[in-house]
């Protein structure tokens, strides 16, 4: 009996909704909302069906799911270690770009810090050494509060570098000159090494690069000779002063191995502006050795002031 009455009750609201839907639904179509609307879910319900008929038939061998899974996909090459490598030396090498300004700045501030707590001869040629680089790549950068009015600012900046070696080759042989050694094989032979590595540098390198100005190719050839030198009379102090003590022995090795980094860069920086290109990544060469020997010579010559 009751399930009779259920049965006609949903009889009756089925038909009463249907006779309420089917005018109203024709009245929301034709309105400017509804009609909008219709088509736009009129386009999902076909979008909708097509996919799905797709995917139905999708185990036929023309199929949808087939053509995707046979379609070979193209590998992606991973990038090789060289290339890898390359891009951080690229990246090392834009790092260093114009980091010496304040690296130079930093070692004079220091020197002269220890040369005024100790009072050293070592120290203040040491002073004396960064601040001259520091001049030289103020004008080299062009900085305008210690370039002021000078035109030929590179050409300052390469006799100021120049100059700087000077100084430490007249340090480095009159301390050598200090230890009384009876031969000079040592200083000679590290004379002519330096020089010689000095002249292959320029001539493979930079001596005949014509997109260079022929006196700045001959300045910087007969310039070279300072740090060669330089290098030349650290070697030698070094080995006069292996057989002494601790202290003075580690610090004439430093003074040697500094040296010859800080000649290393002065070669990398020659090649690498001279010879057009040829020396990849030359500014973070140039500037690694040449952080790590002035850091050595400065060290030295603190433990020879102790």
């Amino acid at each position: 009996m009751l399930d009779e009455l259920g049965l006609r009750l949903a009889d009756k609201m089925t038909a009463a909704f249907a006779r309420w839907y089917a005018p109203n639904r024709v009245r929301f179509k034709r309105s400017a909302i509804g009609f909008r609307l219709a088509l736009i879910f009129g386009g999902i319900k076909r979008t909708a069906q097509l996919v799905f008929t797709q995917i139905a038939e999708s185990d036929e061998e023309d199929g949808i799911l087939q053509r995707i899974l046979q379609d070979p996909i193209e590998p992606v090459d991973a990038p090789s270690l060289r290339q890898k490598l390359s891009v951080a030396l690229w990246h090392a090498d834009a790092f260093m770009a114009g980091k010496a300004f304040a690296y130079l700045l930093l070692m004079t501030m220091i020197s002269a810090c220890l040369l005024a707590g100790s009072g050293a001869r070592s120290l203040a040629v040491m002073a004396a050494f960064f601040c001259m680089n520091w001049l030289a790549e103020a004008f080299a950068g062009d900085y305008e509060p210690v370039c002021g009015s000078v035109r030929q600012r590179y050409l300052t900046s390469v006799l100021l570098r120049a100059g700087a070696y000077l100084v430490l080759l007249l340090h480095y042989f009159i301390a050598y000159a200090a230890n009384g050694l009876q031969i000079n094989v040592v200083l000679q032979g590290a004379m002519i090494m330096t020089a010689i590595v000095h002249v292959i540098c320029y001539i493979a390198f930079a001596a005949f690069n014509r997109r260079q100005h022929v006196f700045l190719r001959v300045l910087c050839g007969l310039l070279g000779i300072a740090p060669a030198m330089a290098c030349a009379a650290g070697i030698a102090l070094g080995a006069s002063t292996a057989a002494r003590e601790t202290m003075v022995a580690a610090s004439g090795f430093l003074c040697a191995a500094g040296a010859a980094l800080a000649f290393l860069s002065w070669e990398i920086g020659t090649v690498g502006e001279l010879s057009g290109g040829r020396l990849q990544y030359y500014r973070l060469w140039q500037n690694m050795t040449r952080i790590i020997g002035f850091f050595m010579m400065l060290l030295g010559a603190w433990m020879c002031a102790q």
